[in-house]
């Protein structure tokens, strides 16, 4: 059986690779429990289980996902930190197009520039390596550092 090279993107400050298995969710958990970031990504006003979390990223871990699930990784530190998530989904090869969605999860690292470069680097893939040539997202409009990065 031939094996599959997972896909590694490289951004100026991140990298952006796949988690190693459902145990991403554990980390998860702390990001997306934060009252502050589920207002800003208009998530459920309840915390999510960890067996809701593990079933998010099983899901994307499937080989039936339509697109890619990525987490984001600091390397612009004294040792690479995985700071978040990014995933590019409901990738249509037809219409060739995709959306995105991104998390920066931990918190010292909002606003410092890591989530647009996640946003450049896994754009750029889409374009190049994927041949898209629309990606759309969306976004509340309170939440400005997003809308900074996705400018």
């Amino acid at each position: 059986m031939d094996s599959v090279d997972p896909i590694v993107i490289q951004g100026e400050r991140v990298r952006l690779i796949p988690p190693p298995d459902v145990g991403f969710a554990h980390l998860t958990g702390a990001w997306v429990n934060d009252p502050l970031t589920r207002h800003l990504i208009g998530g459920p006003a309840y915390q999510l289980s960890l067996a809701s979390r593990e079933d998010f990223v099983r899901d994307r871990l499937k080989p039936s996902f339509d697109g890619l699930y990525l987490m984001i990784e600091a390397i612009d530190t004294p040792a690479p930190v995985v700071i978040g998530a990014i995933e590019l989904r409901k990738v249509s090869p037809e219409h060739r197009s995709g959306e995105v969605g991104i998390l920066v999860g931990e918190r010292a690292y909002w606003g410092r520039g890591y989530g647009t470069d996640a946003m450049r680097a896994l754009c750029r893939f889409a374009f190049e390596e994927m041949d898209l040539h629309r990606i759309h997202l969306g976004v509340l409009e309170f939440n400005t550092r997003a809308i900074r990065a996705y400018e």
